[in-house]
């Protein structure tokens, strides 16, 4: 009897095991298939940036103090959508766009001062009481599996910079940059799902890595740029605190732009 009763729970467990198996087989299959074709991840972001400096050292320093970037007026940079997917083929793609569907995401960046240090002590304030504000209408990155090339393109319109050049006596009042497209260079293909609304200045760019013998390693960063227009209107130049003027830059196009950036 006591064989018996091992045997008919050796049975029963074994018959237990197999339908958990097959039941566990079957999830796997379910969960397999759901995840196949994924939209992939959003995330929803609102933040503030404060830097007390950012230093860049090389045989001296390049120092910026007092870094904000935030929303415009103060508030938080918010009302930003990021979506994240892995292509069929192997692509990684950013998408930021705005959260309510205006394709404005109104920022501001602001930056105390801008010195160069040297080891001796010596130092040159460069620029002070930069001020940045405008809208992006969205962005795009892209990492192209097939050629190693990261894509990127962004639209954006800056609605008023402000700054100082100390070393040269200069300031700077009330600039924009935004673009009406009135030479017709934009066109939808050119876009890449970024919104033009507000006037938007639209820049594409490509990094690869390129030959180039004149680097140690025999290779550079290549950074290609996209032809693009932009309208620029400053407010005021101010010399010996004195403004002379305003004056404006219409229809300004750049292209054909290529850079090799390696160290020396």
């Amino acid at each position: 009897m006591k064989g018996l009763k091992k045997s008919t729970l050796v049975i029963a467990l074994s018959a237990t095991s197999s339908l958990v198996m097959a039941e566990m087989k079957a999830l796997d299959d379910t969960v397999l298939s759901t995840l196949t074709g994924q939209a992939g991840i959003t995330i929803e972001l609102e933040t503030q940036i404060d830097l007390g400096a950012l230093v860049v050292t090389d045989e001296g320093n390049l120092t910026m103090n007092d870094i904000h970037i935030g929303g415009s007026a103060g508030t938080v940079l918010d009302n930003m959508k990021i979506d994240i997917d892995v292509a069929a083929d192997g692509d990684g793609i950013i998408n930021l766009t705005s959260l309510d569907g205006s394709n404005m995401i109104d920022f501001e960046v602001t930056v105390g001062s801008v010195e160069l240090n040297g080891l001796a002590g010596e130092n040159t304030r460069l620029a002070s009481n930069i001020s940045m504000q405008g809208f992006l209408t969205g962005a795009n990155l892209t990492v192209d599996t097939a050629t190693d090339t990261l894509y990127a393109t962004a639209g954006y319109n800056l609605t008023d910079v402000d700054l100082d050049v100390d070393f040269l006596g200069l300031g700077i009042r009330d600039v924009t940059i935004s673009s009406d497209n009135s030479t017709g260079l934009i066109t939808d293909a050119y876009y890449q799902g970024i919104n033009a609304s507000t006037q938007a200045v639209i820049v594409s760019a490509s990094a690869h890595s390129a030959a180039n013998p004149r680097t140690a390693s025999g290779n550079a960063l290549m950074v290609e740029i996209g032809a693009f227009e932009q309208d620029i209107q400053v407010g005021a130049v101010i010399i010996g605190g004195t403004s002379i003027g305003s004056f404006a830059i219409q229809d300004q196009v750049i292209s054909n732009t290529t850079l090799q950036i390696y160290g020396h």
